[in-house]
């Protein structure tokens, strides 16, 4: 991985005026994050702005050397159907490393290695692009799916996807009948099996350090949401987690890397986030985070991301204003959070643990994807109440 030095960098999408520009290097004097109760880091920004579009994903590599913006006009976050523009961006530097020739319609995932993107063309087909260069890879066989999300297997030989089917006879409008998991081989895109085990439509995967297991957060038809942990190998069901009748939706769950904890963020009908902990081996429960667990004015956010520090001791849960609280594992409890004194747009952020710290790239009002590291506590002390 790159060394990166910089605190936070801005990848921009707006041409600005000269007044604009000073507004936004008060702005980003004003909201450099800050571990609360503890002194700041120092933050260096850098800025890149080519023109205006709007933000529509963000993916960032595993080693946080590389970010993946799909952007375009008249699309907001999130929003499906509509063919964008795909780019890629050194980090840190905010250098334009490739375009891609065709349209695509959504971003799914990073290799294990970081040396190859995958996401939707416009011609619907599953499309894995060389992350250096932009070439394309491989496709997958299959076209006119919706997919819903993908993952790797840890050694990056197979790409595992979630299809959610829209079938008619009586079902709630908008929302899936049934689902399916299909395994396809990286290399050539050829589809491999698809699973018996998974049935109901599902929203998002994460695969164990091991690549034995896989969680898949499954919803529908009907309210209510569970965790399907799958045994690969057998084809079987190990755990079936239950998150409760007023779960509206599942935005994240994540593997520990020593496959010993699940966690989930979930929204629910009342609009409450909350995230939950289970012990893989058992199945077992072992904790429910909600906005009374954290700090004063922190909240766990109604579309929370959740990720497993590599030391295993801290749980980072960022929430919709992108404060990112962190929960010790040891000693379940709050540790603490980080965040921006003026909170950006809500909701429009992904995470990722990397070597140097955590990194938080978020859409800020101006429509620009901030890149920001924060070196965590718990990064060089791994916490000592948490050891």
């Amino acid at each position: 991985m790159p060394n990166i030095a910089m605190k936070s960098l801005h990848v921009g999408f707006i041409c600005l005026s000269l007044s604009a520009v000073v507004a936004m290097a008060a702005n980003d004097a004003a909201s450099e994050p800050k571990l609360r109760n503890d002194p700041p880091s120092p933050v260096e920004y850098l800025a890149h702005i080519p023109r205006l579009q709007y933000v529509n994903s963000i993916v960032i590599s595993p080693d946080g050397g590389t970010v993946a913006t799909l952007r375009g006009e008249n699309t907001s976050w999130n929003e499906g159907g509509k063919p964008l523009a795909l780019q890629v961006w050194s980090v840190p530097g905010g250098d334009l490393v490739w375009t891609a020739r065709s349209p695509v319609f959504r971003l799914l995932t990073f290799s294990p290695d970081g040396k190859r993107l995958v996401g939707i063309t416009e011609d619907t087909r599953v499309t894995i692009w060389d992350a250096s260069n932009g070439r394309v890879r491989s496709r997958l066989s299959a076209r006119n799916m919706s997919f819903s999300a993908a993952v790797f297997s840890p050694d990056g030989q197979t790409l595992m996807t979630s299809i959610n089917r829209f079938e008619g006879g009586g079902g709630i409008p908008m929302q899936p009948s049934s689902g399916a998991i299909q395994l396809w081989r990286a290399k050539n895109g050829r589809l491999l099996r698809e699973l018996t085990a998974q049935t109901r439509p599902v929203w998002a995967l994460a695969i164990s350090p091991d690549g034995k297991s896989l969680a898949a957060a499954q919803q529908g038809p009907g309210p209510g949401a569970t965790v399907n942990l799958l045994d690969l190998a057998s084809d079987s069901t190990r755990h079936t987690l239950v998150l409760g009748d007023d779960t509206f939706l599942v935005s994240s769950v994540a593997f520990s890397l020593d496959g010993r904890w699940l966690a989930a963020a979930s929204g629910t009908l009342a609009a409450k986030g909350e995230v939950r902990l289970w012990d893989v081996a058992s199945g077992e429960l072992k904790r429910r985070v909600t906005d009374s667990d954290l700090g004063a004015m922190s909240v766990v956010g109604w579309e929370a991301q959740v990720a497993f520090a590599p030391e295993g001791t801290i749980l980072a849960i960022a929430g919709d204003d992108q404060t990112i609280n962190l929960w010790g594992l040891a000693h379940d409890k709050w540790r603490g959070s980080l965040g921006p004194d003026v909170p950006p747009k809500p909701g429009r952020y992904v995470m990722q643990f990397v070597r140097d710290g955590l990194l938080l790239a978020g859409v800020n009002w101006f429509q620009q994807v901030e890149v920001k590291l924060w070196n965590y506590p718990g990064n060089q002390a791994a916490s000592a109440d948490d050891r």
